[in-house]
This record gives structure tokens, C-alpha cells and sequence, in this order.
């Protein structure tokens, strides 16, 4: 059985790009996915006066079901930060991989700002 791959990826929606996270994913050729490659890239780019307090933090994280199997975080600091790690589910297989990238929108002095998270998530075909 060949391997299957897929993308995933979020970018930040305010009116700055405060970051993105992006993914090249690689199931294991198994019937019963235990392992998926992943290729990320997150990029915290605050050019233009933007800034997100203090930088972006990406999180990919493995499932069966709705159980999370294993995790990962990347932090990008005004960088690009790309890393190849794998998610395991050493006991159970994996359906579905997700990534989410979150922040501190700029708000006016006396207003507490609010998190704010973007998510993009893919199933095993």
C-alpha cells in the first residue's frame, strides 16, 4: 500500500497577517494509520507596524476520533521556523491531523484583548 499525502494550513485573519502555519502531511502506508510525517512551516512575519504579542504558536495534533493521540508545537518569534517531526499513535491508528495557530489581536489601551485561533483540519483518505 503506498503512502497518501495531503496538506493543511491556517493563516491569521486580522488586519495583520499575524502568523500562519502550514503542512505537507505523510500517512504511513498501513491499513491502520499509526504514524503521520509531518513537513511544517510556521511563519511569524510582523512587518507593517504588526505585532501579536509576541509570536505565533503552532499546534498539530493527531486524533482517533475525538481522542488526541499526540501533539507538537512550533513557536516562530518575527522568523520562519520549518521543522519535520513525526505524530505516533503508538496504541491506536490516527484519522485526523490538525493545526492551529493563535493570538493576541492589537487592541486599544484599557481594552483587554481576546485570543483568537484559526484551525484547518484533514481526515485520512
Amino acid at each position: 500500500m503506498p503512502s497518501r499525502t495531503g496538506t493543511i494550513s491556517v493563516a491569521g485573519a486580522g488586519t495583520c497577517r499575524e502568523g500562519s502555519a502550514e503542512g505537507r502531511l505523510t500517512w504511513a502506508p498501513e491499513s491502520l494509520v499509526r504514524s503521520v510525517r509531518v513537513t511544517a512551516v510556521v511563519t511569524d512575519d510582523e512587518t507593517g507596524g504588526c505585532d501579536n504579542f509576541p509570536d505565533t504558536d503552532a499546534v498539530y495534533t493527531a486524533y482517533s476520533g475525538t481522542t488526541v493521540v499526540d501533539t507538537m508545537e512550533i513557536e516562530a518569534d518575527n522568523s520562519v521556523v520549518a521543522r519535520s517531526f513525526d505524530l505516533t499513535g503508538a496504541l491506536t491508528s490516527i484519522d485526523r491531523v490538525e493545526v492551529s495557530i493563535c493570538w493576541f489581536p492589537l487592541v486599544p489601551i484599557g481594552s483587554d484583548p481576546v485570543l483568537t485561533c484559526v484551525v484547518d483540519s484533514r481526515r485520512i483518505s
